[in-house]
């Protein structure tokens, strides 16, 4: 992580390079993490917003500060695809917000294999994929 300041306009920036920060939220298509992403871009962040399909949910456009990447979390190449995204879009990733989730309506002692593993694969395994 950089050191962070706010420049006169009041947009968060590096402190040591003045660049704008940069974050990856997941689960940014609609509910907290649409908004986190508004308002991390109302800051002067540039964002790499991720969802199953978030181009298609037409909540969010890509502009030069905003990049959008389809596809869930919870595959390790989707991950590594938003990851790749910030890196070469922005040069680094300063801020992950893991905001996806999945929730399967019945108890959890009812979940099949399949059940599980997606349940896992989005809560957890892709929040560790899109960190590392």
């Amino acid at each position: 992580m950089t050191s962070g300041s706010a420049s006169s306009d009041g947009r968060v920036q590096d402190a040591l390079s003045g660049r704008p920060k940069v974050a990856i939220v997941t689960g940014a298509s609609s509910g907290i993490g649409l908004e986190i992403v508004k308002m991390l871009i109302e800051k002067g962040y540039r964002v790499v917003a991720n969802s199953r399909k978030i181009t298609s949910a037409m909540t969010l456009h890509s502009t030069a500060d905003l990049k959008l990447v389809d596809g869930d979390i919870g595959i390790r190449e989707t991950a590594q695809r938003v990851v790749d995204t910030a890196l070469q879009s922005f040069g680094r990733v300063d801020l992950l917000v893991n905001n996806a989730g999945v929730f399967i309506p019945k108890p959890f002692t009812e979940y099949s294999a399949e059940d599980f593993e997606r349940a896992v694969g989005t809560n957890l395994a892709g929040r560790n994929e899109s960190s590392a």
